[in-house]
């Protein structure tokens, strides 16, 4: 992966570049913000680049013996950790059962998320670095490197390991043997094992800004300029967030899901609420988490509309169409409790709670919320 590649981040590229030629490579980097930013893309061309042997123009050669060998990520020094699933039917049981996979995987999408990978690697909706991952790690740590330079692991979400997994790392990571390297790459910082955290210097990687996204967006010759502007500027500086917008359409079947999901809450007739629950239960979990996502978005554009600033608000034709009399239900008493109800509601699906559950404990917030008048009476 090669600095070139990477979406936007030039102030954070420089500050990596910068770090290594003047040779002051701490022994653990955490780059970690939201996802789709460019963390994991950012942790490869940190180890490819640290690696190369005829750096230049601030990048790697990519002809090097290190730069061939990472071509296709056979590099022997350089190693992978990630959330799997383990299955002894299938022989899953390490990440080295499936790095394969995973390797593949990533060449040809280094913005992956969290959910592409375990529909790819598994049927299970969740993964965890286990601890036997540490055991293994520790033991490919324990040689010298092959190609005589640094031995890099590369951590997928960290937050994603067991307790007793970080527990186990905590002194590989504290006292690393010379030319060794730790790049974890996390989504969530606040649920990483504090001890591991600071034993890290972390760098926090933000939202990719527009232009870059959407210089990035119209090289793939795929929308009309005008839909590129409206995608990017509802993807948050996120590509798997533009990319989870226009996967199947999916933008207008979530618009429809909020448009009902708003309504039935508002009337709170139970029959229709049902029936609602039942279509949106038979949804795959992208689609549960882009819906909360979306609306959390909506809100936002909506509450907009309230301070008479349509410059700042971003909505397609049907969503203003909805937003002309939907937004007067959006103001100051209640679109912070709604956006917290939603931001919740996500991290829940996150952690494979039942969405008819949490959308059946919605609808009865948002029809207090809904009905809540702007003005104390």
């Amino acid at each position: 992966m090669f600095f070139r590649d990477i979406i936007g981040q030039n102030p954070l590229q420089q500050r990596i570049r910068s770090m290594i030629d003047s040779g002051k490579v701490p022994h653990a980097l955490l780059f970690h913000g939201p996802e789709g930013v460019g963390k994991l893309p950012l942790a490869l061309a940190t180890a490819q680049y640290l690696c190369c042997t005829d750096r230049h123009d601030g990048d790697a050669c990519g002809k090097c013996p290190s730069c061939m060998l990472f071509k296709n990520f056979t590099h022997p020094d350089i190693h992978f950790a990630f959330p799997i699933s383990k299955s002894k039917e299938a022989g899953v049981e390490l990440c080295s059962d499936v790095i394969d996979s995973f390797k593949n995987t990533i060449l040809s999408n280094p913005y992956i998320s969290i959910n592409e990978w375990m529909s790819i690697c598994s049927q299970s909706k969740m993964g965890t670095i286990y601890t036997s991952e540490a055991e293994d790690i520790i033991r490919k740590f324990q040689f010298k490197p092959y190609c005589g330079g640094y031995k890099i692991l590369i951590m997928w979400l960290p937050e994603k390991m067991q307790t007793s997994c970080a527990n186990s790392l905590l002194k590989l990571v504290e006292e690393p043997a010379p030319n060794t390297l730790f790049l974890f790459v996390s989504n969530d910082i606040e649920s990483v094992l504090g001890t591991i955290v600071s034993r890290c210097q972390p760098i926090e990687v933000p939202p990719i800004d527009n232009e870059s996204l959407r210089n990035w967006a119209l090289s793939l010759n795929k929308f009309p300029e005008n839909e590129v502007d409206f995608l990017v500027k509802n993807a948050g500086g996120s590509v798997t967030f533009f990319n989870d917008s226009i996967e199947n359409n999916q933008n207008k079947v979530i618009f429809e899901y909020f448009q009902s999901f708003m309504r039935l809450a508002w009337s709170l007739d139970v029959e229709k609420i049902r029936d609602f629950l039942d279509e949106i239960q038979k949804e795959s979990r992208e689609t549960h988490l882009l819906f909360f996502r979306n609306s959390q978005r909506l809100l936002r554009e909506n509450f907009i509309l309230l301070l008479n600033e349509p410059d700042l608000s971003y909505m397609s034709e049907d969503e203003a169409d909805f937003a002309s009399k939907f937004s007067k239900f959006i103001h100051e008493r209640n679109v912070v409790e709604m956006m917290e109800a939603f931001e919740l509601a996500e991290a829940q699906v996150q952690q494979n709670v039942n969405v008819r559950i949490i959308l059946f404990h919605l609808f009865f917030l948002f029809y207090k919320l809904l009905h809540k008048s702007r003005i104390v009476q």
